[in-house]
């Protein structure tokens, strides 16, 4: 089974944290990659912690099946920079869980705003807006 958790930071306001939940809710649902399971995580000022989420990975699934857990997961930071938690605090974390978790493969994708999607939405926007009259 392989598994793909978004992490965000986490929010004070419930209704940021929302919009994190709700975009893993979408790409599970409208999921056409070979991902088994999609949901997501919060490193501070959210539930659930990233932790938390690989044993309900782990655990869920295993019980769903009765028969295998995750054998991979994959970490998607949903980050704009590469800032403390994305070049260190996420990998940290996930250095710890592959002692607890031996069996678990884990990778750790390139945060969103180093991606070429990004680059493009951006200047998408930007064209958008320079063609808007106020």
């Amino acid at each position: 089974m392989k598994a793909l958790i978004i992490i965000a930071h986490g929010s004070r306001r419930e209704e940021a944290n929302d919009e994190i939940k709700q975009l893993a809710r979408y790409l599970a649902e409208n999921d056409q990659s070979d991902f088994d399971y999609i949901t997501h995580s919060f490193l501070e000022m959210g539930q659930p912690d990233i932790p938390k989420t690989v044993n309900e990975v782990i655990q869920s699934n295993a019980a769903a099946d009765g028969a295998t857990s995750a054998t991979q997961i994959v970490i998607l930071p949903y980050f704009l920079a590469a800032g403390a938690h994305v070049a260190r605090d996420i990998p940290g974390i996930i250095e710890d869980l592959k002692v607890i978790h031996p069996t678990v493969t884990f990778s750790i994708m390139p945060h969103i705003g180093s991606t070429e999607g990004m680059k493009r939405l951006l200047s998408m926007q930007i064209q958008q807006a320079s063609f808007r009259k106020d």
